[in-house]
Order: C-alpha cells, then structure tokens, then sequence
C-alpha cells in the first residue's frame, strides 16, 4: 500500500515487524475462546518505511449471555513515550555515573526528606546500607542531639518550597561523628 486509503481493509500482520508477530496473534486469538486479552508493546514499519512503537489493548467482547461475539481492541502510538523513556534512562544513568565519580556524599531525597538515592561513598563513610538509608533512615546517623532540628527544617523547606542548610555531625563507619555541611535544593 501506497496510502492509508490502500491500507483500509487490508490485514495489519504483514505492518509488524518480525520479532512481535506471534506474539501479537497470541494476545488476539485466545480472546476469542474466552481468553482475558491482554496489552502488548510492538514495533511496525509503516507505509513509508517509518518505525514506530506501538502499545495495543484486546479484551473479549460479549453479549447479554455473556458470549464471546467479538474482540474489543485499541491501539496507540507510544513512540514518543518510548524515546522519552529511554533518554530519561540515559539521563540516570549518567547521572549515577557522575554521583559514583565524585570523592563526596552524594544523595537524593523527595521533598518530604525522604532518601531515594545514596552514592558508594555514603555507604563508605557511614557503614550504612543504601536500602537502611532510604525514607528517613538516613537519620541515624545524625547526631541524635541534631535530629530533631533538622526534621523541623526539612519540614520548614517542605511548606515554604525553599531549600535548607544545616550543619549537623554524621556518624562515620568506624568513628564518632563528624561535622557536616549540608545544603538542599527544591526542584
């Protein structure tokens, strides 16, 4: 086919590429024995030799008796879901490359203050696991006489949308606690 008005009509099979095939007739064909449908990612080449990524949904389609008589299906384009997708992997990736670099802690926390990223060096530094660090674990070591306050100010950033800065001693691995400055940032 030459145009969308050839392509009416005509079986989408052959617009699939290669790998998706089976799996896409295994996603159709059972719905109509009663099967429960499913969704399924694919790639097809387009009229014009274009790639693009593909996300359908086929469910059973019944009447009053609840009788197969058809398959309900939608299908949309999720090409650029996909490409965005894979740069934000990327973007991570380098990310956590460059967090992995540097001689310093490094670490990520929500806006309520709850930890979801920790670099190797403050799992070296701490002796703290980076899963015991997650949520609010991370506190443990603070000084206990400091932690108090610095919920108070993690508290204060989340309201007023400002980031904070304190300095407060952190527990190292092998030693007593240790002055730090630390300083976030919203966004």
């Amino acid at each position: 086919a030459e145009t969308p008005a050839q392509a009416i009509g005509s079986c989408v099979y052959p617009l699939i590429n290669d790998p998706y095939r089976e799996a896409f007739k295994d996603i159709k064909e059972p719905v109509f024995n009663g099967g429960p449908g499913g969704t399924l990612e694919f790639v097809v080449t387009g009229l014009k030799g274009t790639q693009r990524t593909l996300e359908t949904r086929v469910v059973p389609l019944r009447n009053d008796l609840d009788v197969v008589v058809g398959a309900l299906s939608t299908t949309r384009d999720v090409t650029e879901r996909k490409r965005v997708e894979a740069e934000l992997r990327e973007s991570e990736a380098r990310f956590r490359g460059l967090t992995q670099a540097v001689p310093i802690l490094v670490w990520t926390s929500l806006l309520d203050g709850s930890r979801d990223y920790s670099n190797d060096r403050w799992v070296e530094y701490t002796g703290h696991a980076v899963e015991e660090s997650y949520g609010l674990g991370w506190m443990d070591v603070v000084h206990p006489e400091d932690r108090e306050g610095i919920r108070e100010a993690l508290l204060n950033a989340v309201t007023s949308g400002r980031g904070y800065e304190h300095k407060s001693p952190f527990r190292r691995a092998a030693d007593p606690h240790r002055p730090h400055r630390t300083a976030q940032q919203q966004g």
